[in-house]
């Protein structure tokens, strides 16, 4: 018995989801295998860290369910592997949703992570620096596990794509009349990918009034477009309350705001705290639903 106990304390047992059930504790100690397979008993450690069950602790536990015998502490940690830069650079390519981009990672979290999906938002992205505008710039992202935990990660990344985009040719003024096609022309434009979401193709804009002035030159935001329908059609809409994700490294927030100004899927808006009356930028992720990532509230 004194050699189980010593094997027991050696070896730190794998736990996965938000909590140590039964057959947890049965796959450590044999002495549990009575316990039923989902009681939940006890919070599961955080990924890369441990969490003991003491001797006097898992005889208590024990007790509560009929078991004894000689118990020994035992250790549970959530499994974590190294990430590999090929599936970063998948999940990169998921996120940006750009045919034929070039994405070069020159570095990435090399820490420990769990088992899970990998998630690179584009609410996560961070711009280059107009004086230094080849730089690599940190994209933030998270692995989803334990059915929706958010472990954060980042990578390091250079972005080059080539995109078609609607340009004025002449100043268009807000709630005219309808833009016409003559008024209109697309343009191939290459470099760091646009986080606003244009319109590519005349057939967006073309018979349709502009909620906001386009200058001579200048391209259309989707946005922009009154009545675009599809892809043009607000997910956020000025004055109405929104679901507000804040993702901040470790901790995972969920609140209700208001929006202070509409936006379409990828488009920053200004949200106002309900509570604390304070407004912060956030990137609209859905039909009522903003995404906030560390360091972007004001």
């Amino acid at each position: 018995m004194m050699l189980l106990g010593f094997v027991l304390l050696l070896v730190c047992h794998g736990v996965e989801g938000d909590a140590i059930l039964g057959r947890d504790l049965a796959a450590a100690d044999p002495q549990f295998s009575g316990v039923p397979r989902d009681a939940r008993l006890g919070y599961a450690p955080m990924p890369g860290s441990r969490r003991t069950l003491s001797a006097a602790e898992l005889k208590r536990l024990a007790a509560g369910f009929g078991v004894s015998g000689d118990f020994h502490d035992l250790c549970f940690e959530y499994p974590t592997r190294q990430l590999q830069s090929g599936e970063i650079l998948e999940a990169l390519r998921d996120g940006l949703k750009v045919d034929g981009a070039d994405i070069q990672v020159t570095e990435f979290s090399l820490y420990a992570a769990p088992k899970g999906d990998i998630v690179f938002p584009l609410s996560g992205l961070s711009r280059p620096s107009p004086l230094r505008a080849d730089e690599p710039v940190i994209w933030r992202g998270y692995v989803k596990y334990a059915g929706g935990r958010k472990f954060s990660i980042w990578a390091k990344v250079r972005l080059h794509v080539t995109e078609m985009r609607v340009v004025a040719t002449e100043d268009l003024a807000a709630v005219a009349n309808p833009v016409a096609a003559s008024q209109l022309r697309v343009e191939t434009v290459t470099g760091f990918p646009s986080l606003q979401p244009f319109a590519s193709t005349v057939q967006q804009v073309a018979g349709h009034r502009l909620r906001r002035a386009v200058r001579q030159g200048a391209p259309v935001s989707i946005e922009a477009v009154e009545a675009a329908g599809g892809d043009g059609e607000r997910a956020v809409n000025r004055g109405e309350s929104v679901e507000v994700e804040v993702d901040a490294g470790p901790a995972h927030l969920k609140f209700e705001g208001r929006a202070e100004s509409g936006g379409v899927l990828g488009e920053i808006v200004t949200i106002r705290n309900a509570k604390s009356g304070r407004t912060f930028a956030a990137r609209v992720v859905g039909k009522g639903k903003v995404e906030v990532v560390t360091g972007a509230t004001e």
